[in-house]
């Protein structure tokens, strides 16, 4: 079974989570457009409750996404003050960038002014420790020359009391870079487009750094040490970084040829097993040889594959066709690069769901059901393609509609049912939509037989196209909303072949529910009276639309995360279906080269 994402997840790494409104009619309101018809039932107003802490160690790791955490107002140092001007000739002295100049003033400001890093006349022990902290980043897949730990020793040694202070400031430098990298601040630092994630604000690096000079036991390294995830998932994505690099160093692993119309069944000769063998020995625990004919796909094979296409997101059946074999094909700095991101990804995390939250993982094209910190449940979805992708976002479930209707974006409207209808005159009446001469609420429908569609801008749509309830919607059965700026949900589908396939991101951008009527049961189980009966005859009866408002209002939250440890600790992968990962990656590389070039 896949992992669930460690809870810690990847949110609209932007976005604050979404209280539900007060106001019983705006939770019932539906994006979609009016609904004169529909039937709205909200529960007792009931208070909106701050999300729980998570208990201390949940039964299951969650994986998160960034979230804006605005900075303390800053305290620095008075200009007139020595430690001030000392700390102006070493920026002088160091070419400084005047913000790494300002958290150092704001760290001693926050500190008190003394010194951290100098007992007496000479370094202190926690110096030399904190030093040899810096010097072993490489460990938690930071570099080591962002803090240059081998100046600092070589600084420590010299004597004096010039050499001392710079010593201590230096010391303060390295550390503060230390904690802004160990708690996200490489991916904050990013400058990455919106659609790709809104990344969270620089961590107070100067009061992180107080707090561990401030530790109880004096122990500064072991403080420094504990910042940021400490989790199973990231040491376990930490672990599996560095066996990936040793594998790198020694040449990666073999590379199988691809042929047209690529299917090898168990049980069939193919010249490639040997291969086949050799990559999967790396990976998934192949005998690297075979129990008879080296060519055979043998039984003992057929096993490493299936373990290679659970760890991979494919149909474990054993059978190698062009999905399994590209996977196979993907190289070991390909999968370095996605471990490096999931890592930063995990650090920049902010996130408190609660304890009980439900959560699609795109890449993964799968929705978990975590209650009270317990995995529950999950399920396959359809995603965004890669032309309508699915954003990132953090919100709370709202309401659930039954027998929805759909009223169709002004986007797809154009770009989809325009050429429909210029094929098929009869589209919209056979698939039951209704068209209204504008969006206001007393909007008159109109005989769409009566439109010279070749005249309709497939770009600017002028009309309002809705369609009724019913098997054919393109909504199914039910829809389950929560607010964001995106007007996307979660909805069923009549189409539900597309559910069971390898890859699934081929929607607009909404996410289609594989069981949407078992999550709406658990979504309205405290309302009281919405029991999987009840649910099932509002389904069958037919009519209006049914809206139902979410009494307990959890969170919910969509993220992109392509690596992560599964339920078993091995590592899982998914494909980068929407080239983030590799722009993110492409940033981290270009911003941690500009870093160690300023650090030198």
């Amino acid at each position: 079974m896949a992992a669930t994402m460690p809870a810690e997840v990847v949110p609209d790494a932007g976005a604050a989570i979404m209280a539900p409104t007060d106001d019983p009619q705006a939770i019932a309101e539906d994006p979609d457009g009016p609904d004169s018809g529909a039937v709205v039932e909200m529960p007792p107003r009931v208070p909106v409750a701050p999300p729980v802490a998570p208990p201390a160690a949940p039964p299951v790791d969650t994986l998160a996404t960034p979230v804006p955490v605005p900075p303390p107002a800053v305290a620095t140092l008075p200009a007139d003050s020595a430690l001030a001007q000392q700390l102006d000739a070493f920026a002088r002295e160091a070419s400084l960038p005047q913000a790494e100049r300002d958290q150092i003033s704001a760290f001693y400001a926050q500190n008190g002014g003394g010194p951290v890093w100098v007992a007496g006349d000479r370094p202190s022990s926690e110096a030399a420790e904190t030093i040899a902290l810096l010097a072993a980043a490489h460990n938690v897949a930071l570099d080591p020359q962002r803090y240059r730990p081998g100046d600092l020793a070589t600084l420590s040694g010299e004597a004096g009391s010039a050499a001392l202070m710079r010593f201590e400031l230096a010391m303060t430098r390295a550390a503060l870079r230390y904690v802004a990298d160990r708690t996200g601040a490489r991916l904050a630092s990013l400058n990455l487009s919106p659609e790709i994630e809104v990344p969270a604000l620089a961590p107070d690096a100067p009061g992180l750094l107080r707090q561990a000079a401030n530790a109880p036991n004096g122990d500064i390294s072991g403080a420094l040490a504990a910042l940021g995830p400490q989790d199973g998932n990231f040491r376990g994505l930490l672990a599996t970084l560095d066996a990936y690099r040793t594998l790198a160093a020694q040449g990666g692993w073999a590379v199988i040829p691809l042929r047209d119309r690529d299917k090898i069944e168990p049980g069939q000769m193919d010249d490639r097993m040997p291969i086949v063998r050799a990559r999967l020995a790396v990976t998934d625990g192949a005998p690297i040889v075979a129990a008879g004919d080296p060519s055979h796909y043998d039984p003992d094979l057929v096993m490493a594959v299936e373990r290679f296409q659970v760890r991979h997101g494919l149909k474990p059946d054993g059978v190698m066709g062009r999905n399994t074999l590209k996977a196979m094909n993907r190289t070991v700095e390909e999968r370095i690069a996605q471990l490096e991101v999931a890592i930063e990804r995990a650090r920049a995390t902010r996130a408190d769901l609660g304890p009980s939250f439900i959560q699609v993982n795109i890449p993964e094209y799968k929705l978990r059901l975590v209650k009270d910190g317990t995995l529950v449940w999950e399920t396959n979805v359809v995603v965004g393609s890669t032309r309508r992708k699915t954003p990132l976002i953090t919100s709370r479930m709202q309401t659930v509609i039954f027998r929805p209707t759909w009223t169709v974006p002004v986007k797809l409207a154009g770009q989809d049912i325009v050429p429909k209808v210029l094929r098929n005159p009869n589209y919209l009446a056979e698939h039951g939509f209704r068209i209204y001469d504008g969006w206001a609420a007393d909007a008159q429908e109109i005989d769409p037989t009566l439109i010279d569609w070749t005249t309709v801008s497939r770009t600017r749509f002028p009309y309002r196209l809705r369609q009724d309830p019913g098997l054919a919607n393109s909504l199914g059965q039910v829809k389950l909303m929560f607010a964001n700026s995106h007007s996307v949900y979660l909805h069923d589908t009549p189409d539900r072949h597309l559910l069971s396939r390898d890859v699934r991101a081929y929607s607009s951008g909404c996410v289609r529910v594989q069981d949407p009527l078992r999550l709406s049961e658990f979504l309205l189980e405290r309302n009281g009276n919405w029991d999987r009966a009840r649910i099932d005859q509002t389904v069958a009866t037919g009519g209006s639309p049914v809206s139902v408002g979410v009494r307990d209002s959890i969170a919910i939250q969509f993220i992109y995360v392509t690596a992560w440890m599964g339920t078993d600790n091995q590592i899982q992968f998914r494909d980068d279906i929407y080239g983030t990962d590799a722009r993110i990656d492409t940033a981290l590389k270009r911003e941690g080269a500009r870093l160690v070039a300023d650090a030198t």
